[in-house]
């Protein structure tokens, strides 16, 4: 198994506390308030992502056959590698903007073929970083309630894919990097079903062949006020990805039931 290093993204919280401490200033009636809020509202949370990433992916490489190759690269583990993410929320009574990010890494050994000639095969080793950032705006529909609420939200998800790839017996290697951008359209379900427990589904689909081919995710997470300005919250999110560039030669890359899951540990900070 190859061990991989964590490493905080300081810059990437910096950034989301930074946006908290402007959105008080702009603002006397703040409140630490999840829902039913008629006037300004903000939420920090940084994660920890414990990640898994999978699936069937395809890329066009010259791995020393003397030509350029579409290879199939089998990218699985049952291992959760440590990862990160963080969500910053900032809104005024029925209507948020959501902001996302995060990034997953797994390395790996697989045995590559080639596409075209199921004989070639070669063992190669893979570095596959996948970062995902997201900006959606909401809205809640029905009563607007402290306890319960139904939210519509609709925006973009950029999706950035860097796979190396290097095959020792080959003696060659591969360095490619993917990015491409989503419409998305998705609900969420909040619900407090107790006086400091609180629990949020959420479902989206996305891509309708504009980025990927399609994208859907599914999630819920659950949540415990520790103080007013404070919860603690344990998230399950899994999202699917069928992505095809459609070019040819080196420049191909496409993927075939591409998953990233996992289990996301979360301090949320609330204004």
């Amino acid at each position: 198994m190859i061990k991989i290093s964590f490493r905080i993204p300081i810059k990437h919280l910096l950034l989301l506390l930074g946006l908290v401490a402007l959105a008080s200033a702009g603002s006397s009636s703040l409140r630490a308030q999840n829902r039913g809020n008629p006037n300004w509202y903000v939420r920090a949370v940084p994660y920890l992502w414990f990640s898994n990433l999978g699936g069937a992916e395809t890329l066009g490489a010259d791995l020393g056959l003397n030509y350029v190759a579409d290879f199939a690269i089998p990218v699985e583990d049952t291992v959760l590698e440590k990862s990160w993410a963080a969500q910053l929320e900032l809104g005024k009574g029925r209507f948020r903007g959501i902001v996302n990010i995060s990034e997953a890494n797994q390395k790996n050994s697989a045995e590559i073929v080639s596409v075209s000639d199921s004989t070639v095969t070669a063992a190669a080793n893979y570095d596959f970083t996948w970062f995902t950032s997201e900006f959606f705006g909401a809205a809640q529909i029905g009563p607007l309630r402290e306890d319960l609420s139904i939210e519509l939200y609709a925006g973009g998800r950029y999706v950035r894919h860097n796979q190396k790839v290097i095959s020792d017996s080959l003696q060659a290697q591969a360095d490619i990097t993917e990015t491409w951008i989503d419409p998305v359209l998705g609900f969420r379900f909040y619900i407090e079903p107790g006086k400091h427990i609180w629990t949020m589904f959420h479902t989206d689909a996305g891509g309708f062949g504009v980025g990927s081919e399609f994208t859907w995710s599914l999630g819920g997470e659950l949540g415990f006020q520790i103080t007013r300005f404070l919860d603690v919250s344990i998230r399950y999110d899994y999202q699917e990805v069928q992505y095809d560039n459609k070019k040819d030669g080196a420049q191909r890359y496409a993927w075939d039931n591409g998953v990233r899951q996992g289990w996301f540990f979360g301090l949320a900070f609330k204004l």
